[in-house]
């Protein structure tokens, strides 16, 4: 069981790197390919958009779509990032990992920007 919550915090911990980024990073949550979230979530302070009773649903979601894309590799190639850009809210994928998809939302007009800050965060944390 130590283990396992070693494991979480260090999963938290990168998430919260993930979140200290830029002023605009709203959410960054990680999550395993069943769409389950690892560790992360909005950031303090900053309301949701989605109504509570959906926003999980919505988060699984999100990470699941890549999740399809990655797993088809042989076909269209290793998959790197998605980006999403919609009127109050851009979203950034990416894969960390051969099994876990990193869900971060920002305000407009951050997003494409922080793509190689957030690899920079994957690569000294795994």
């Amino acid at each position: 069981m130590r283990e396992h919550k070693s494991a979480h915090k260090d999963l938290q911990t990168f998430v919260e790197k993930v979140l200290a980024l830029h002023e605009d990073v709203r959410f960054a949550a990680l999550f395993d390919w069943e769409g389950r979230r690892l560790a992360g979530g909005m950031k303090r302070g900053i309301p949701s958009l989605d109504p509570p009773k959906k926003s999980s649903q919505i988060d699984r979601a999100s990470a699941l779509y890549p999740v399809l894309l990655a797993s088809n590799k042989r076909y269209f190639g290793r998959f790197e990032f998605m980006f999403a850009r919609m009127e109050k809210v851009h979203a950034v994928v990416v894969q960390v990992g051969s099994n876990r998809m990193l869900v971060v939302t920002t305000n407009p007009p951050t997003g494409l920007n922080l793509i190689p800050a957030i690899e920079r965060v994957i690569r000294q944390s795994f």
